[in-house]
C-alpha cells in the first residue's frame, strides 16, 4: 500500500538484496542477464529519443515531428522505466528483477503506448499540416516535457519516501510495523504516486499533440484511480487499519486528481 511504511525493525537494503540473490542463486546468470537486457533496451530508447530530437534541432529537417517523438521517448518512456527499476533496487531489492523495469507490466499499458504512437504516426502522415504542425511546436513539446517530468518526479519522491514498503499492489492486511505516513509530500497529498501517474499520463500526450489519446488516456486513467482510491480509502478507514486517524488525515489532505476529494 503506497502510503504506509515500516518504522521499526526495518532491514537494510543490503540484507534484503543478499536474501534475494540467495533465493535466485540457481537462475542467477539468467536473472542478471535479463536485468542487463532490460537496462540496455531502456538505454537504447533514451539514445534513440535523443537522436530523433537532434534530427530537428540540428537542422536536418524543418519538421517538428521528430523532435516531438524524440522528446516523448527521451522524457516520458525511458526515464519512467529506468526510475521504476532504480527505486526498486534502492528500496525494494527483493523486487529488483527484470520485471521492475515495468516494460511489460500490463497489457493495458502496452496497448496505450502502442495506440498513442499509432495515432501520432497516422496524424503526421494523413492529417493536414495546417492542423497537426500548426499545433506542434517547441512550446507544446517542452510544455508537455516539463509537465511529464514534474509530475512523474512527484511519483518518484512518493516512492522514495515510502521506501521499502512502497508497493504497486494494495495490501489487504495491516502489518504490525505499518504506520500512517503523513510526512513529506504525504503531509499534503494522500495519493502522491497516483497523482503523479495521472498527470504524467496526461502530459505525455501534450508532447505528441495527440487529441484522441489525450482524451481517452485522461478518462481511462481517471476512471481507474476513482475506483482504486475509493476501494483503498475504504480499506484504510477500517478499524483493522487506521480507523478514525485515517478519516482525520483524509479531511486535511488532497489528491489533486479532478473530482476526487
Amino acid at each position: 500500500m503506497n502510503r504506509v511504511f515500516a518504522v521499526n525493525g526495518r532491514r537494510t537494503a543490503g540484507s534484503v538484496l543478499r536474501e534475494s540473490l540467495l533465493e535466485n542463486e540457481g537462475r542467477l546468470p539468467t536473472w542478471l542477464a535479463l536485468i542487463a537486457l532490460c537496462g540496455g533496451v531502456v538505454g537504447m530508447m533514451f539514445a534513440g529519443g535523443i537522436s530523433l530530437m537532434l534530427v530537428t534541432y540540428l537542422g536536418f529537417t524543418s519538421e517538428m515531428w521528430p523532435a516531438a517523438l524524440g522528446a516523448y521517448v527521451t522524457f516520458a518512456l525511458a526515464p519512467f522505466h529506468m526510475a521504476e527499476f532504480v527505486v526498486a533496487a534502492l528500496y525494494r531489492p527483493r523486487e529488483a528483477g527484470p520485471e521492475a523495469f515495468m516494460l511489460f507490466h500490463s497489457p493495458a499499458y502496452i496497448l496505450a503506448v502502442a495506440l498513442s504512437l499509432v495515432e501520432f504516426a497516422l496524424e503526421v502522415r494523413f492529417v493536414p499540416a495546417s492542423w497537426k504542425y500548426a499545433t506542434m511546436s517547441n512550446a507544446s513539446i517542452w510544455l508537455g516535457v516539463l509537465g511529464t517530468v514534474v509530475w512523474y518526479g512527484l511519483r518518484v519522491v512518493a516512492m522514495v519516501q515510502c521506501g521499502s514498503n512502497f508497493s504497486l499492489n494494495i495490501e489487504h492486511e495491516h502489518r504490525e510495523d505499518h504506520e500512517l505516513c503523513n510526512e513529506g509530500v504525504y503531509r499534503y497529498l494522500r495519493h502522491p504516486s497516483y497523482t503523479g501517474w495521472f498527470w504524467r499520463t496526461v502530459c505525455t500526450q501534450i508532447i505528441l499533440m495527440n487529441p484522441v489519446s489525450f482524451v481517452v488516456f485522461t478518462l481511462v486513467t481517471w476512471r481507474f484511480f476513482v475506483t482504486r482510491i475509493a476501494f483503498e480509502e475504504a480499506l484504510l478507514a477500517e478499524e483493522e487499519f487506521f480507523g478514525p486517524s485515517y478519516t482525520e488525515y483524509k479531511k486535511r489532505t488532497y489528491t489533486l486528481i479532478p473530482f476526487i476529494a
